[in-house]
């Protein structure tokens, strides 16, 4: 079975008139725009699920990293489109931020 990744394409025209617009439908095609993709499902990829779980389990190496932060929590969300990892950090001063980090994997070239 070959898959083929493309894209439907609507041709029609808009006419105005009497102060709306009416959109006429004459045919839809398919047009072709990688035929020779391996990869099938970006959404989430495994590549991507794969990338956001070892960042995560790094917690201790970045907690290391960075002395003067507390990193008091990680929820992490792979499966979500674009897997994401949520650090709850505590500064110096006992406030709270939150840095976001987000998968995505560009489509293969």
């Amino acid at each position: 079975m070959k898959f083929f990744v493309g894209k439907y394409v609507d041709i029609c025209e808009t006419v105005r008139t009497n102060g709306y617009n009416r959109t006429f439908f004459f045919d839809q095609f398919f047009i072709i725009t990688q035929p020779s993709m391996k990869t099938l499902f970006y959404n989430p990829s495994t590549l991507e699920v794969a990338f956001a779980d070892v960042i995560g389990s790094l917690q201790d190496e970045i907690q290391q990293k960075l002395p003067e932060y507390v990193i008091t929590k990680v929820d992490h969300n792979l499966k979500l489109d674009n897997p994401r990892l949520t650090f709850t950090v505590e500064d110096p001063d006992g406030d709270r931020h939150e840095i976001l980090l987000q998968f995505i994997q560009r489509i293969d070239a």
